[in-house]
């Protein structure tokens, strides 16, 4: 059996043996998930399942690309990009899909930004312009209860998260304007 097996297997069994149970916390990582298979056939049904009505904190690969319209509960949600090859304007239409009202925080992990001499051009970068696409669709009424948007930025050049700053105010205003926006850091 292959390790996607496994997981298919697994989220077969979980899904009816967790029934109408309450389950607050839920991380769901598959690299890969992206890609039409039994896995994704698998993963969806388990997200569109009653499990995750209750679930109020939700960690997830945007690369996955799944449903986030089942977490009708949602408090808080990391979107982990870590090797996301879209663009902001898929990462806000993948967040407009939310039913929960009462989402207070938002988390983006493992942001790039553009590495000089490098070929990383089709990776998701938070110096890109899109970035206002976030803006636009966090400033709705859906996301009147949010309360913070953290973006956890690797930064490759020393001395850039000044211009990043910069970026962040211009890019996303009206978050800028209620001062719910934080940039932490990570130079490599």
């Amino acid at each position: 059996m292959t390790l996607w097996q496994y997981a298919e297997t697994f989220l077969k069994w979980i899904t009816p043996a967790l029934g109408g149970s309450a389950v607050k916390e839920l991380t769901f990582h598959f690299y890969g998930l992206h890609t039409p298979g039994s896995l994704r056939d698998t993963a969806v049904v388990f997200v569109g399942s009653r499990i995750v009505r209750s679930v109020t904190d939700v960690s997830v690969l945007s690369s996955d690309g799944l449903p986030l319209s089942g977490f009708t509960a949602l408090e808080r949600l990391t979107l982990n990009l870590y090797l996301y090859t879209g663009n902001w304007d898929d990462v806000a239409s993948a967040l407009q899909e939310i039913s929960s009202n009462t989402i207070q925080s938002i988390t983006f992990d493992d942001v790039y930004t553009i590495r000089a001499g490098n070929n990383d051009a089709d990776l998701l970068s938070f110096d890109h312009d899109t970035l206002e696409a976030l803006d636009r669709v966090l400033s709705c009424e859906l996301f009147g209860s949010l309360q913070e948007v953290i973006f956890k930025v690797d930064v490759y050049e020393q001395g850039k998260q000044d211009l990043l700053r910069a970026h962040a105010r211009r890019c996303l205003p009206e978050l800028h304007k209620r001062n719910i926006i934080a940039l932490n850091f990570n130079v490599l």
